[in-house]
């Protein structure tokens, strides 16, 4: 049974992300996305908790979220990092 208050949408898309105050963006790869928040994977894991500033690429907004499940996985390019994110709010249109 799915406990998640939103629904979730399919779509993979490219975003960077960096931890709040950092100036170093991270290259991740969008799975799914909702109204409260978003999955994708990468190559860094991240912390359960951690604030960070997401950027969809090719759109002018980034969001803050919190990190809120890091769980690893191995495919053919190596180790990767699955992660679950909850949006806090618009940072900037950038």
């Amino acid at each position: 049974m799915d406990q998640r208050k939103h629904k979730r949408y399919e779509s993979v898309g490219c975003v960077a992300y960096t931890e709040i105050g950092e100036d170093l963006y991270n290259n991740a790869m969008m799975s799914n996305y909702s109204i409260g928040g978003m999955f994708f994977n990468t190559r860094n894991e991240v912390a359960p908790g951690t604030k960070i500033c997401v950027r969809m690429i090719g759109y002018r907004s980034a969001f803050s979220a919190k990190v809120v499940r890091c769980i690893g996985f191995k495919d053919v390019s190596g180790v990767k990092y699955g992660v679950g994110v909850q949006y806090l709010e618009e940072v900037s249109a950038v």
